[in-house]
């Protein structure tokens, strides 16, 4: 039988630094929250749940015809935690059988589809599942993480304004690290859009980012997991 993987992009930050919504960036002809959306839902992952904030009406019209529901999230200025939380309680109102969750930003523009299978391939292989799966990349780990339905509870219990960062180092012995070297990549800032459209496709994707690409480690990790915006 088939395991249900939900998951759950993060779309309601503000993106104050870079001063315009990222979420509806376009980077090779779609947005960037419609990309990640389909590289879930190549991946296989169903149902997948965009939780947004001041801009959802926006987003809801950007995924018209897409497989994602996308939700409100009333309290999404007090921090990433609040959206994960109601991604999740989404999620189990609407499949309350799942087995795990892939939980992603919209702001990774070299998340593919491959790595996501992966990352879901490597769940299966596991005789204990009671696991997470992340990525790992700048010596810190992040999104695309998949996590067990066992820690349904702590996902939903998350300081708002630290997300997940701290659940990954609490169950750090049970967290299975996948190198994912372009998920140091972000956009955050006019500067980080303009490089990314300058970058070869193929070779940030198929060859790896250099340490010119990457962000510094603590970036990085407040970033994917700490208090900055999704």
């Amino acid at each position: 039988m088939t395991e249900s993987i939900g998951a759950i992009v993060l779309a309601a930050g503000s993106s104050t630094r870079l001063g315009r919504p990222k979420q509806f960036l376009v980077y090779r002809g779609q947005p960037l929250v419609l990309r990640a959306v389909e590289a879930a839902t190549k991946a296989g992952c169903a149902p997948i749940i965009v939780v947004a904030g001041r801009d959802t009406d926006s987003i809801i019209e950007t995924l018209a015809g897409s497989q994602a529901t996308v939700v409100h999230n009333r309290d999404w200025e007090q921090g990433m935690g609040t959206s994960i939380r109601v991604g999740i309680e989404t999620l189990m109102d609407e499949t309350p059988d799942f087995a795990a969750v892939l939980l992603m930003v919209c702001d990774q523009p070299f998340v593919h589809e491959n790595h996501l299978r992966l990352l879901i391939e490597t769940r299966s292989r596991q005789k204990n599942r009671a696991t997470i799966i992340a990525s790992s990349y700048c010596e810190t780990l992040g999104t695309p993480a998949l996590f067990d339905r066992s820690f349904t509870q702590d996902l939903r219990s998350l300081v708002p304004g630290k997300g997940a960062r701290p659940l990954l180092q609490a169950h750090r012995s049970e967290t299975i690290s996948i190198p994912f070297a372009e998920g140091g990549f972000d956009v955050d800032t006019p500067e980080d859009y303009q490089q990314l459209l300058r970058m070869p496709f193929g070779k940030a994707v198929f060859g790896g980012l250099g340490r010119d690409h990457a962000k510094p480690r603590e970036v990085v990790a407040q970033q994917i997991f700490g208090q900055d915006e999704e």
